[in-house]
């Protein structure tokens, strides 16, 4: 049994992944084992487990859980056996610590009654440890104390897998190796012309060559948008060419119906054929609600887009995800048809430092 432990805490942290998921509203089922101390007043000797568990992830920290279990007890103090069936019910605190959203350290309390040659109800508390090896599969280890009065009380440590429905993968964020940022390209010097002759007063006049500071190819006294950073592709004016993606969505959602996903494509391409942008991908809601669960759902909408476009081919570090809930409206909260459109994911150009691009000119 210690083996058993051993081996599941060693997979987890070998194969740990940076990859951060969501639980709410995840439900899993699968089996268990594990060493049952039963009470000394129970006249059963200590024993294996084996059960099932259902859980039902109701935000993103608190489940529930059933559990059924079973285990063919034998006698204490006489020959023989008996069959002893453990059904429970459990809520389940999950803490979600920072360096990785797949660990899943967790408390439990709930009621789990002994049913053998008589029944007993206690309180079970305890606690243990999951780990998603993918948004599919876990295992987890696990401790219980069920209390049944009177000094009575059973014992439980155990370990099982199971299989999750439901979880929702974020797209990771990869941080990009840092780049020096862009600075205004050395002016071009230009041999100057020999110079020119003023017969009258025999003085030499120099001709200054035109000058393009931010190195676009557009010279200054041309440019409308100086200070883009290099690599983009530019009009005659100097404002480089960006393909604006605006996406709406329907109340309380986060799902991207077709026509969006359409323009979403258009989007990845432009980005395939412009390799050096990189957007922020902000996502905005309406009023209605609570602004707690306005930031979590406008955090949503922008994950569901920049997962759309790193699926469709877009580098990871090119794309980055960030919600404003309702801070930032387009448009008053007061009609149906406004507040439609408020709740919208927006694209915007940022540079190697995720700074707006200012000489952002759509097209």
């Amino acid at each position: 049994m210690k083996k058993l432990f051993t081996a599941l805490l060693m997979c987890a942290f070998t194969f740990g992944s940076a990859a951060a998921y969501e639980m709410k509203d995840a439900y899993y089922f699968g089996p268990y084992a594990g060493y049952k101390a039963f009470d000394d007043k129970s006249d059963f000797k200590n024993d294996m487990e084996v059960g099932l568990k259902l859980g039902y992830f109701i935000t993103e920290h608190w489940a529930a859980e059933l559990s059924g279990g079973y285990a063919e007890a034998e006698y204490d103090s006489k020959s023989g056996s008996e069959d002893v069936l453990t059904p429970g019910l459990h809520a389940l605190y999950h803490f979600r610590p920072s360096m990785d959203n797949a660990l899943l350290p967790f408390l439990q309390a709930g009621v789990e009654t002994r049913i053998a040659d008589d029944t007993n109800t206690g309180l079970a508390v305890g606690g243990g440890l999951k780990y998603l090896f993918t948004k599919s599969f876990a295992g987890d280890v696990s401790f219980k104390n069920i209390y049944f009065g009177e000094g009575k009380h059973d014992q439980l440590m155990a370990v099982s897998v199971a299989y999750f429905f439901g979880v929702r993968e974020k797209a990771p964020v990869m941080a990009a190796e840092p780049v020096p940022t862009p600075v205004a390209a050395a002016v071009k010097e230009e041999p100057a012309p020999m110079a020119a002759v003023v017969a009258e007063e025999k003085k030499e006049a120099v001709v200054v060559a035109p000058v393009d500071s931010d190195g676009d190819g557009v010279y200054d006294d041309q440019d409308q948008c100086p200070g883009t950073p290099q690599g983009y592709d530019v009009n005659e004016k100097g404002c480089f060419k960006n393909l604006k993606l605006y996406v709406n969505f329907a109340n309380d959602s986060d799902m991207i119906d077709d026509a969006s996903m359409v323009r979403v494509r258009e989007f990845a391409d432009f980005m395939k054929a412009t390799p050096v942008l990189k957007v922020e991908i902000q996502g905005h809601t309406d009023s209605k609600g609570t602004e707690a669960y306005n930031q979590k759902l406008s955090e949503r909408r922008a994950e569901a887009i920049s997962s759309a476009l790193i699926n469709l081919g877009i580098e990871a570090d090119r794309v980055s995800a960030k919600g404003y809930g309702e801070t930032k409206p387009i448009a008053p909260n007061a009609s149906p048809e406004d507040r439609a459109k408020n709740r919208r994911i927006e694209a915007v150009a940022v540079d190697e430092e995720g700074m707006k691009v200012q000489s952002q000119k759509p097209e």
